[in-house]
């Protein structure tokens, strides 16, 4: 029984070493990172979307920094949550071609209605549909 104990204790700590947190990730100088409270305020309740998929961010009907997402990737409908940790917001979806995403976090930048979306690496994230638009509310009644 120690045995498996042991390994159970083993694998705990390798999946928890792979939790990302706000610390992990790199962006350009200048760069205004959106805050958890601002990601709260600014970015969820709002519609992102670039040429290939559209997806709204359900605002939370309490307190909480978590909830769901609405989407369409290239005239298919999916589902999925988000979840804001620190200054990331963190995603999970239903649709299998956006599987490979899922537990994925980034932070966010605004410009205006411009978004910017940055990996851990401070690279950004461009989706091959062009830049990220943000809209006020559900624009498009996902």
């Amino acid at each position: 029984m120690r045995g498996v104990r042991d390994y159970l204790f083993i694998l705990l700590g390798v999946a928890t070493s792979f939790i990302v947190t706000a610390a992990d990730f790199t962006v350009p100088p200048g760069v205004n990172i959106l805050t958890e409270e601002q990601l709260l305020e600014q970015a969820v309740g709002n519609t992102f979307s670039n040429k290939r998929w559209t997806e709204y961010w359900e605002a939370p009907t309490n307190k909480s920094k978590a909830g769901y997402t609405k989407g369409e990737f290239l005239g298919k409908a999916y589902s999925g949550s988000w979840e804001i940790k620190d200054a990331l917001i963190c995603f999970h979806w239903n649709l299998a071609s956006l599987a490979k995403y899922n537990g994925t976090c980034y932070m966010v930048a605004l410009d205006g209605e411009n978004a910017t979306w940055y990996n851990t690496d401070g690279s950004t994230y461009y989706p091959r549909g062009g830049r990220i638009k943000m809209n006020m509310g559900n624009s498009n009644n996902l």
